[in-house]
C-alpha cells in the first residue's frame, strides 16, 4: 500500500503541537498566563464537553492513585486546543481562545485538590512532602490548533469513542477475586 492510500484510509491526525509537563504547584499559573494569552481566554466546559461527572469520591480515589503512582502519564495528560497556538492570526470558525479538549475530569480533581477542597488519605495538597509535590505530582500538557471546529470535534469522537467502562457488577466480581486471592495467600 502506498503512503497516500495509507492516508487516506485512516485519516492520521496530526500530533500536538507541543507537549509539556506541568508540576501541580505551577498548574494555577499557566492556567492565568494562557487564558491572558488568549482574546477569549480558555474554555473548561465546552458545548462538547460532558460537564463535571466525577463524584466527589471519584475525585479522590483518582488523586489516591496518582499519589501512588498508579496512574502514568497517559492518565496525567490533559489535551487542549488553541487555533492561533502555532500562528498570529485566525485562517478558521474557532474563537482565540484555549479549549480543554480531553482531561477534564481528571483536571477538576488536580485543581481541587491544589485548592485544598479535597483531602486524599487524610492529607491536604499543601502538606504533602516538598519532594511528593516537585518529583511525583506532574501532568502533561499537549496543545492542538485545530482551526476548524469540525476538526476538533472529530478529534474529540475519536478520542472518546469505542471503550466500553467497566459495569459495577464486573468490578465486584474482580473484588470478589482479590478477596479469595488474600484468603489463600494467608492460608500458606
Amino acid at each position: 500500500m502506498k503512503m497516500g492510500e495509507f492516508n487516506t484510509l485512516i485519516k492520521p491526525i496530526e500530533r500536538p503541537l507541543r507537549s509539556f509537563h506541568c508540576g501541580f504547584d505551577y498548574l494555577e499559573k499557566w492556567i492565568v498566563a494562557e487564558s491572558e494569552y488568549c482574546a477569549d481566554g480558555i474554555d473548561f466546559n465546552s458545548d462538547f464537553q460532558r460537564g463535571h461527572v466525577w463524584t466527589e469520591q471519584q475525585q479522590v480515589y483518582f488523586l489516591e492513585n496518582v499519589l501512588r503512582r498508579i496512574v502514568d502519564e497517559s492518565g496525567l495528560t490533559i489535551r487542549f486546543n488553541n487555533p492561533v497556538w502555532s500562528e498570529t492570526k485566525l485562517t478558521g470558525d474557532m474563537p482565540d481562545q484555549t479549549v480543554c479538549v480531553d482531561g477534564l475530569q481528571r483536571l477538576t480533581a488536580i485543581r481541587k485538590f491544589i485548592k485544598g477542597e479535597l483531602t486524599v488519605f487524610g492529607i491536604k495538597h499543601d502538606d504533602l512532602p516538598m519532594r511528593v509535590i516537585l518529583r511525583d505530582l506532574r501532568i502533561v500538557i499537549q496543545m492542538y490548533d485545530f482551526k476548524y471546529k469540525k476538526d476538533l470535534l472529530r478529534f474529540y469522537l475519536d478520542i472518546n469513542s469505542g471503550g466500553t467502562a467497566h459495569t459495577d457488577n464486573e468490578l465486584n466480581r474482580v473484588h470478589g477475586l482479590l478477596k479469595m486471592a488474600q484468603e489463600q495467600s494467608h492460608e500458606k
